[in-house]
C-alpha cells in the first residue's frame, strides 16, 4: 500500500503458523472497535518462515489493509523484520506504529486500544508492563532492568518486552543510527528501548496485564547474546554522560490492565546448575581471564557440587566489573562470561523465590534494581572511555535465527 497512512500495525514473524491469524484477528478487532477514524494497515514483516505463516496471514480475513513481506533472500532476524516496519512508516506517512509479538496468547483487542491511545497522547515509546510467572523473563529481570535502571536512570520495568508503539519520529531515529549485527536480531527490543532512552525520546509504560507465549527456554542463548551485546553497545555510546545523572527517572505508567491468571511456570535449578557446568567446561580460558580471581577459584571449586550462590550484592559487582572490562576491550568473549554469572545468578534466584508469590518475588527484582543504581558510582570511572578506546569496533553477535 501506498499513500497515505495514520497507523501501522507491524507483525514480526518466523514460523508463527499456529499462531498469526490469531493475532491478526485480534489487533484487527482492535482497530476497528477503536480506531474508527484511522487509516490503519497491518504488516506482517517476516524472517523467511519455512511453515505457513504467510498463508495464515493473508487468508485471515480483516477489515483493515494487510501486507506481507518477507526477508528470506538475506540472514534475518526480528531486528530486520522491524528495520522494514520503521521504512514503512517513513513510505506511508504514518505517524504512528505498533508491533506485537506473532506468538502471542493473550493479546486482545483492548491492547491495540492501550498502545494507540497513549502513543496518540505525545509519547515516542510505549513500553509494556505485564503480569509475568517470577521465572519469566529472566534476560529481562536479572540483566536489562537492573543495567536500564541503574546506568541509564530510567525506571523501565520491562525495556525488551517485544511488544512496543512508537512514533514517526522514534521511527526515524531507530533508522538513523548505525545497526551492528546483533541489532538486526533480537537486540532489536534494547536497541529500540536504549535508542530512545539516549535521544531524549518521551516515553511511557503502559500495563497490559497477562502475557502468555512460546516458551523462550529453547532460543536463550542466542537471545542472552544478542541482547547483551546491544546493551553493552548503548553504554559504550552514552560514555560520559552517565556520571551526570542524580536521581533515576520514574517514567509514567498508564493503567490499562486487563488481568489474568499467571500460568505455572516450572523451572528446574539443576538444569540451570548443569549448563553452568557446561559453560565452564566449554570456556574455562575465557573465565580465568576476565573474572575476578577470587571468584574464579570458588567457582572453580563449588560448581561441581553443584553448591553455588550469587547474593544481588555479589550480582552487581560481577555485571558492572565484567561491563567496564567490556568498555576497555569490546570482545564477545566477555559475553561468555557474562552468561556464565547470569546462569549462576538464576539459580540464586529459584532458591530465593522458589515459595514466593511473583508479587513478593517482583520486590527482589526491584531491589536488585535499586542495588545496581546505588553501587554505580564506583564503577563509571572505571568505563570512562578515552577517544582512542570510543573508536574501537565494538563486538558482533555470530549467530542468526
Amino acid at each position: 500500500m501506498t499513500g497515505s497512512v495514520d497507523l501501522i500495525i507491524g507483525l514480526p514473524s518466523y514460523n508463527e503458523e499456529d499462531s498469526i491469524s490469531f493475532v491478526t484477528r485480534q489487533v484487527d478487532l482492535g482497530a476497528q472497535k477503536y480506531l474508527p477514524g484511522l487509516k490503519v494497515l497491518i504488516i506482517n514483516s517476516d524472517s523467511g518462515s519455512t511453515d505457513g505463516t504467510k498463508d495464515a496471514f493473508l487468508t485471515t480475513e480483516t477489515k483493515c489493509a494487510k501486507e506481507f513481506r518477507t526477508t528470506a533472500e538475506i540472514k534475518s532476524g526480528k531486528g530486520t523484520a522491524l528495520r522494514y516496519i520503521f521504512q514503512r512508516v517513513q513510505d506511508t506517512g504514518a505517524k504512528y506504529a505498533i508491533v506485537v509479538d506473532t506468538d502471542l496468547r493473550s493479546i486482545t483487542p483492548e491492547w491495540v486500544r492501550s498502545f494507540a491511545l497513549t502513543v496518540l497522547q505525545g509519547y515516542d515509546l510505549v513500553v509494556p508492563r505485564y503480569l509475568r510467572h517470577r521465572f519469566d523473563g529472566t534476560i529481562t529481570n536479572m540483566i536489562c532492568y537492573p543495567i536500564v535502571f541503574g546506568m541509564f536512570g530510567m525506571d523501565i520495568r520491562q525495556p525488551i518486552g517485544g511488544d512496543f508503539a512508537f512514533s514517526r519520529k522514534a521511527a526515524e531515529v531507530y533508522l538513523a543510527q548505525p545497526w551492528v549485527k546483533s541489532t538486526y536480531q533480537y537486540g532489536i527490543d534494547i536497541y529500540m528501548t536504549t535508542q530512545a532512552i539516549l535521544h531524549g525520546l518521551k516515553i511511557c509504560q503502559v500495563d497490559l496485564g497477562l502475557k502468555l507465549h512460546k516458551p523462550s527456554a529453547p532460543k536463550l542463548n542466542l537471545m542472552f547474546e544478542q541482547v547483551i551485546l546491544t546493551l553493552l553497545k548503548a553504554v559504550r555510546e552514552a560514555n560520559g554522560r552517565l556520571a551526570s545523572l542524580t536521581d533515576v527517572q520514574h517514567i509514567p505508567i498508564i493503567p490499562m490492565r486487563t488481568g489474568g491468571e499467571v500460568e505455572p511456570l516450572e523451572v528446574k535449578k539443576a538444569d540451570i546448575i548443569h549448563k553452568c557446568q557446561e559453560l565452564w567446561n566449554d570456556n574455562n580460558d575465557i573465565f580465568r581471564k576476565y573474572l575476578p580471581t577470587e571468584f574464579y577459584s570458588r567457582v572453580s571449586e563449588e560448581l561441581p557440587k553443584g553448591t553455588f550462590h550469587i547474593s544481588q550484592e555479589e550480582w552487581a559487582v560481577l555485571v558492572y566489573t565484567l561491563m567496564a572490562q567490556y568498555m576497555k576491550e569490546p570482545s564477545s568473549s566477555i559475553v561468555h562470561a557474562f552468561k556464565l554469572v547470569y546462569f549462576l545468578r538464576i539459580a540464586a534466584f529459584i532458591d530465593q523465590a522458589g515459595t514466593m508469590k511473583d508479587i513478593q518475588a517482583e520486590r527482589l527484582i526491584a531491589d536488585q534494581a535499586r542495588l545496581f543504581w546505588e553501587t554505580r558510582d564506583k564503577y563509571l570511572e572505571m568505563m570512562r572511555l578515552t577517544p582512542a578506546e570510543a573508536d574501537q569496533p565494538v563486538a558482533q553477535s555470530s549467530v542468526y535465527n
